[in-house]
């Protein structure tokens, strides 16, 4: 849930089943637990819980701790941290 911090949007709760999707898809890949995750990084069980199920959305600091885990970028795994900027190109007709 997001205690305090205001309603949620709807672009918050896709974020929610995204990282949702993309952290158990890792678990279950790396044949990981969630205990184990917890453990190595420090994040409290019930907190990971939030974000396997998808309750909740990590704090960036805990977006890095599983991302490091897992030897990955912070925006393999969030979509909140992926760029949405596309590079600019010249199309043909630009020159006229």
């Amino acid at each position: 849930m997001a205690r305090g911090r205001g309603k949620l949007t709807p672009q918050d709760k896709l974020d929610m089943q995204e990282f949702s999707r993309r952290l158990n898809n890792l678990l279950s890949e790396r044949n990981c637990t969630q205990a184990e995750l917890a453990r190595q990084t420090k994040i409290p069980p019930s907190t990971l819980t939030g974000y396997v199920k998808g309750t909740s959305l990590p704090v960036p600091g805990n977006v890095q701790k599983i991302a490091d885990f897992f030897g990955l970028l912070k925006s393999d795994i969030d979509p909140r941290f992926s760029s949405s900027i596309k590079p600019i190109t010249s199309s043909p007709d630009a020159k006229k």
